[in-house]
């Protein structure tokens, strides 16, 4: 026992001063397989202490998504194990923002973690949809048909409000316009648009 906490410490003392400098992907990796480890033995609190350090010096680089990803899902698996659910589910959100068709694998997590996962997800899912009928319905009521096609680009399947109804509006009448003085590509840029906030435009 006195060796494995030893251990443990040399490799927390490590870990922590890593964070003053850049972390490669192999370190990164490497800490997470020990976390795993510990994980797997039962010590949820020395999982997560070994990988806080390691997902802190992760936002202050570039490092492949899959890494991100997973070194969050740890973090969420260890606080899961210590029945800390508010701090699982603030990990979870992070991992919906890094990829929002993220799904975790029913072979490889417990029916209690995905259940928590796709609650956060769903609920993830939403406040972005929120925020982008805000945006559209402010450029729809300023005519931005410019910001309008650039919102276009990130519409959400199943995302739908007034807001998205009212930018397809604008986007027709302005595609109209442009049609109309022979301004063909705008013409047809615009009118795609407005099928994407609204695929049963009929006029469009």
């Amino acid at each position: 026992m006195a060796r494995y906490i030893i251990t443990l410490a040399s490799v927390l003392i490590l870990s922590i001063a890593g964070v003053q400098r850049a972390v490669s992907q192999e370190d990164a990796e490497r800490t997470l397989s020990r976390a795993q480890a510990l994980y797997y033995e039962a010590h949820f609190k020395d999982s997560v202490d070994l990988l806080l350090p390691v997902g802190a010096a992760l936002r202050q680089k570039t490092a492949s998504l899959d890494l991100c990803i997973n070194v969050k899902l740890q973090l969420a698996l260890g606080y899961i194990g210590q029945n800390q659910t508010e701090e699982a589910k603030s990990v979870l959100t992070e991992v919906c923002m890094l990829d929002p068709e993220y799904s975790l694998d029913s072979n490889q997590f417990a029916p209690k973690v995905i259940a928590l996962y796709d609650d956060v997800k769903a609920k993830q899912k939403q406040t972005r949809c929120e925020t982008f009928c805000k945006d559209d319905d402010r450029l729809s009521k300023a005519g931005d048909a410019q910001g309008l096609l650039s919102m276009s680009r990130q519409v959400s399947p199943g995302c739908s409000c007034a807001a998205t109804r009212d930018a397809a509006e604008v986007l027709f009448k302005q595609g109209v316009e442009a049609y109309k003085q022979e301004n063909l590509g705008p013409a047809l840029e615009k009118l795609r648009a407005s099928l994407v906030f609204r695929p049963d435009h009929e006029l469009a």
